[in-house]
């Protein structure tokens, strides 16, 4: 825009780029945080959220929902879980709607929008890799958590040893 209008009106560019730069980023900061505070707004109401189905162990599971519903501006509403076994007909209040065989007719008659298996479950890694190819252009995404929780982010780093991601 600064150098736009200092060739119009052939003025020296450098103190209106300057000035316009400088206005672009504050101004793209300032509309950043107002749709993001208005984006939390909208999912404390409920509305732009992810509708997810939690698999995993029962235990696993009611920590993982307890989690998640401490930040109500996090975006993901559980509408059900999947156990192996289950002492009830729910856990932490979220309806158990199967095993996690089922996970995938859980999600749809949920009208889910992911999959949420919980760091401590019996999915292993066959049963991981094949409900990810089953779920591959269903626009169902596959969330995995990860055991290590309350772990600094920036002390962490991804490393192949042995040919696995570690």
């Amino acid at each position: 825009l600064g150098s736009t209008v200092a060739y119009a009106t052939r003025a020296d560019a450098r103190g209106l780029v300057l000035a316009g730069s400088t206005l672009t980023a504050v101004t793209g900061q300032v509309v950043h945080a107002v749709a993001r505070q208005v984006l939390y707004a909208l999912r404390r109401r409920g509305l732009c959220t992810h509708r997810v189905v939690v698999v995993g162990l029962e235990r696993s599971v009611d920590e993982l929902i307890t989690r998640l519903r401490r930040q109500p501006d996090g975006g993901v509403e559980v509408v059900a879980a999947c156990l192996r076994s289950a002492t009830g007909d729910s856990v932490a209040g979220v309806p158990v709607a199967g095993t996690p065989d089922e996970a995938r007719t859980v999600v749809r008659r949920h009208h889910a929008h992911a999959i949420l298996i919980t760091a401590w479950s019996e999915v292993g890694e066959d049963d991981l890799r094949r409900l990810s190819w089953d779920l591959e252009g269903s626009g169902i995404q596959l969330f995995v958590a990860p055991r290590l929780t309350e772990v600094a982010v920036p002390r962490m780093h991804l490393q192949t040893i042995g040919g696995e991601p570690l």
